[in-house]
This record gives C-alpha cells, structure tokens and sequence, in this order.
C-alpha cells in the first residue's frame, strides 16, 4: 500500500532586499536563504511558509539567480531582480526534487513566479495553486499572507473530482489551478 500524500509544498519568492542591503555586518557573508531576503512580500511568504514548515509542509524559495532554493542553503549576496537562471536550468531542478509525499503545490508570490513555478513542474500531475491570483496589489498579499499564517490552512481532498479544496478562512481556492 503507497503512503498518502499530505503536505503541501510552497513556494515563496525571493526579493530586492536583502540582508547584505540593510546589515553591514553581513557583507561578504554567505547566508541561509531564509533570513537573506528582507523585502515585504518575500519576508511576509517566508514567515507563513515558515509556520506551514513546522507542521510538516516544506518550502522552497523561488531565487531568480539559483532558481530552487532549500531555505537552509547558504547563498551569496546578488543583486539580480529578475529572473536570469533559465528556464532549462528551473526545469532540471524541478525534476531532481523528491516530491514523493507531496498532495500539492502552492506558490504564494506574484503571478511571474507562478508562471515560472508552472513551467517548472510541467511535467508532474501535482496539483499547483496560486493562492493570491485575484490580489490587485503587493499590500493586499502580504495582509493575507500575515491572515494565513495566524489563522491557518484547512486542507480537503474531494476524491471524485480529484481537486483539493483549501479553506483559508476567508477564500476558498481550488487545485488545480486552471489558469
């Protein structure tokens, strides 16, 4: 009997701010990419990812220099705000990930992410959601980031129409993401 598939896997953004832009005591200094990037929308995506990853769902942040990153992978101070790993490159780190406990994917970043998030893992049947799709601004994301990570996640699996249905409290979103 295969073991069910439960967690959750986000996907986070990196930022423009980093922590070499606003510590000088960290100049020259490899990091772990979980405290490097100090911008508001990432800092907000890290911190709900981060109270996910304590009930079991991992994270990994999107870099647009390294592409998939472990939260704990040390990195170097970069400047890049686009995106300059290609998209060969995010392909080949998607397939090498061990998604094998994985029900879904969720990307909690701007809709460029996404595209690159869904271009990634094309070639895997996991379910991927955008949660914050219908957000106008970068404000309104990271409120909602700061509602899910305080008032959390509720995970449904329908099996007859082989969608998850995740409640958050204050919008309901369905896998997979169709657009």
């Amino acid at each position: 009997m295969t073991e069910k598939k439960w967690k959750l896997l986000f996907v986070v953004p990196c930022g423009k701010r980093k922590i070499w832009d606003i510590d000088p005591y960290f100049k020259g200094e490899k990091v772990k990419a979980r405290s490097a990037y100090k911008g508001g929308l990432s800092s907000s995506a890290i911190a709900c990812a981060q109270t996910f990853e304590h009930l079991g769902h991992p994270f990994l942040i999107l870099s647009t220099k390294y592409g998939f990153l472990d939260p704990d992978e040390k990195i170097d101070m970069y400047r890049e705000e686009h995106f300059i790993i290609s998209d060969k490159d995010l392909l080949e780190q998607a397939q090498v990930l061990d998604l094998s406990e994985i029900a879904a994917i969720l990307v909690l970043a701007l809709k460029e992410y996404h595209e690159k998030v869904h271009f990634a893992f094309q070639h895997s049947d996991i379910p991927i959601g955008h949660l914050w799709r219908h957000c106008p601004s970068r404000g309104d994301i990271m409120r909602y980031n700061k509602t899910l990570k305080e008032r959390g996640l509720t995970i449904l699996q329908n099996h007859k129409e082989d969608r998850y249905y995740l409640i958050n409290n204050f919008e309901e979103i369905f896998f997979p993401d169709q657009s």
